[in-house]
């Protein structure tokens, strides 16, 4: 009976050195199974790793990391490490892990005939990946109820913060008057503000590459220096406008 486990890995960052952990547990098991005397089944392990430009570097041996071509020319937008072996009683054991950018691409499966082990595998994969960097927590907004609960809460914020502006820039007019015009705005705002997020903090995120080609990393550096010139002193006239409103 074959037994299969899967494991999806969501919300962390993966760096060269993480999948270097992995690929030493994957090196691991395939000493063990090198001891099994089965000559005419040979293990197969197998490292792929694809670039940005769709270039897809496959090899037997972990060396592959170490290559400057596959992991420091270009940016690495997937990485595949696969194991399988046939044990003394011919059953075949896989292990596979993925990494990508893709919400769906980033598993951990395992199969084999003993559940123990298959079990053990999940386990000592999970420990390691555990202790990889972990994505911001804005990376769950990738899901759908976060991001209907975002835009109900977000909504009536901006939307706020618009009427205050135009109040600001147009005091003679009543709110009744541009209500409809400032909801538009809102709405747009607040879905651009959600999928700009989305972009920069994917659940998975494989961070190898030269450090100019990692766009989320950049965007993220570029928006935080944003926030400081702009964000802050707009939240300091808003609170001052506020505050003079209440004023006699």
């Amino acid at each position: 009976m074959t037994v299969t486990s899967k494991l999806k890995i969501n919300h962390k960052i993966i760096t060269l050195a993480d999948v270097k952990v992995l690929a030493k547990i994957f090196d691991e098991h395939l000493e063990e199974a090198l001891k099994i005397p089965k000559p005419y089944l040979k293990p197969s392990q197998n490292f792929e790793i694809e670039l940005e430009d769709d270039t897809l570097y496959q090899h037997t041996s972990s060396d592959i990391l170490d290559k400057d071509y596959a992991v420091n020319s270009k940016r690495v937008v997937r990485i595949s490490l696969y194991l399988r072996f046939f044990d003394t009683n011919d059953h075949q054991n896989s292990i596979r892990v993925t990494f990508s950018n893709s919400i769906f691409d980033n598993t951990i499966e395992i199969s084999g005939d003993n559940a123990l082990w298959v079990n053990g595998v999940q386990s000592q994969l999970s420990k390691a990946i555990d202790g990889f960097q972990p994505q911001s927590f804005l990376s769950r907004l990738s899901s759908i109820t976060s991001r209907i609960i975002f835009l109900i809460l977000s909504f009536p914020i901006t939307f706020f913060s618009i009427s205050i502006i135009f109040h600001y820039f147009f005091p003679l007019l009543a709110l009744q008057s541009y209500s409809g015009l400032i909801s538009i705005i809102a709405v747009v705002i607040t879905i651009s503000l959600l999928e700009l997020i989305v972009y920069l903090y994917p659940p998975t995120e494989i961070s190898i590459g030269p450090k100019h080609r990692l766009k989320e990393q950049i965007f993220r550096n570029f928006l935080k220096a944003i926030t400081i010139i702009i964000a802050v002193p707009y939240i300091i006239w808003f609170t001052t406008y506020l505050i003079g409103k209440k004023l006699p």
